[in-house]
């Protein structure tokens, strides 16, 4: 469930994204701009990879569909 940012409503949405990511067990010193992961003590924490990653989709500007091509916004209460 996502948060509309222009009219506060909650609505739900499908979200299909491809997650790609960059693990090292060490310094890495590469310029790829992806976001990295690094593994301490050889243990990776993939569930808490995940729901930043989630976290990062419910932070962003969501809009419901009566919002989604609209620059100002009625609301019926």
């Amino acid at each position: 469930m996502l948060s509309c940012y222009k009219c506060g409503l909650n609505f739900y949405k499908k979200i299909n994204i491809k997650l790609d990511f960059l693990i090292s067990n060490g310094i890495y010193n590469g310029d790829d701009k992806n976001v990295m992961y690094e593994c301490i003590n050889s243990v990776l924490n993939l569930e808490e990879i995940i729901n930043s990653e989630i976290e990062i989709v419910y932070n962003d500007y969501n809009s419901c569909e009566k919002c989604k091509n609209t620059d100002n916004v009625s609301i019926d209460i």
